[in-house]
């Protein structure tokens, strides 16, 4: 199973530079390792907002802001590909006779579009997101929910993250789990994870497989 942002899609690097270029547009800097603590909790787990106003110890219309922000993030995120090797990873799941899943703490709005525009719903047997639990990454609830969805045991699963939460979360379940991270997450410590590739680009799933313990 995959985790989404910044694992299938690269959605991690534009959120932050279209943040970052909010606030140099205030005249303050977004710490990028501050931004990286937060990443993979889900939505609303860094009030972004009230960083800024701190900083830069101006009043402004926060809808505004946070609309203008929200329009350039979204365009740099349709200009990106998925990430590089992802595609061979579902296609080789599918030729294995693996079921695959998608486990995220994003909003289950915001996964499916993307799936959906990127023509890879219908390849995922089960998809759960933020909204559909009661706790998101680290916790392991939305992994267990797709494991059973899928009629898996979680130690019979493997996991692919980008993220130290997110890798916490699968381990916590279970799962083995292997990482790729993408440069907002590549200073993490994501030394439980089973595996660390620098990128799934050129990596065949037959092989990860066959570097961890037997499934």
């Amino acid at each position: 199973m995959l985790d989404f942002d910044g694992t299938i899609l690269e959605t991690e690097t534009p959120d932050y530079r279209s943040w970052q270029d909010t606030f140099e547009s205030f005249g303050v800097h977004l710490d990028p390792a501050l931004w990286a603590s937060y990443v993979g909790g889900g939505s609303g787990s860094f009030d972004v907002l009230s960083h800024l106003a701190e900083l830069s110890e101006r009043a402004f219309d926060r809808d505004d802001v946070r609309s203008r922000r929200r329009r350039r993030y979204l365009e740099m995120v349709e200009a990106e590909p998925l990430r590089p090797g992802v595609l061979a990873v579902i296609e080789s799941a599918e030729r294995l006779g693996l079921k695959l899943g998608v486990a995220s703490s994003a909003t289950r709005k915001w996964v499916v579009e993307h799936l959906k525009r990127r023509g890879l719903m219908g390849r995922f047997g089960a998809v759960w997101c933020g909204n559909d639990v009661s706790a998101v990454k680290p916790d392991p609830e939305v992994y267990l929910a797709v494991t059973e969805e899928l009629g898996v045991e979680p130690r019979s699963a493997l996991a692919i993250e980008d993220s130290a939460r997110g890798v916490a979360s699968a381990k916590s379940a279970g799962l083995y789990c292997v990482a790729a991270p993408n440069p907002i997450t590549a200073g993490m410590d994501l030394s439980r994870a089973d595996a660390v590739y620098p990128s799934l680009d050129g990596v065949s799933l037959e092989a990860i497989i066959a570097s961890l313990d037997p499934l």
